[in-house]
């Protein structure tokens, strides 16, 4: 019983430490509080038992060229939150190019393949 205990208290306290963002914060927020307050995202992506809120282009959240909510399926709760910018950092982080990866990854799921 205990192994359960600690992976919940992990996930619980890293929810904790998320900081809020234009109203919007991790683990107490629902994906009806975001569409609420920045309306129907540019597209919408699930992968692994997670939705994916994207505003790219017009619809990006102003200060960003991309804003992206994870949202779980079961709860409708946000998880996280990624905002991305013209200023990219130089060197690149670890996290930045995660980011990069995953963005085009998803960008060529949604296309059909030949």
């Amino acid at each position: 019983m205990r192994p359960l205990v600690v992976p919940a208290t992990l996930l619980l306290a890293s929810a904790a430490l998320a900081k809020p963002w234009n109203g919007i914060e991790p683990g107490a927020s629902h994906r009806e509080d975001v569409v609420k307050k920045f309306g129907e995202p540019t597209k919408t992506v699930n992968h692994e038992g997670k939705e994916i809120l994207a505003y790219v282009g017009p619809q990006a959240i102003k200060g960003t060229t991309e804003t992206q909510f994870r949202i779980d399926s079961a709860n409708k709760l946000v998880e996280r939150m990624d905002a991305y910018s013209n200023a990219m950092e130089y060197p690149p982080s670890r996290g930045a190019m995660i980011e990069v990866a995953l963005k085009e990854y998803l960008d060529k799921k949604d296309k059909p393949r030949k």
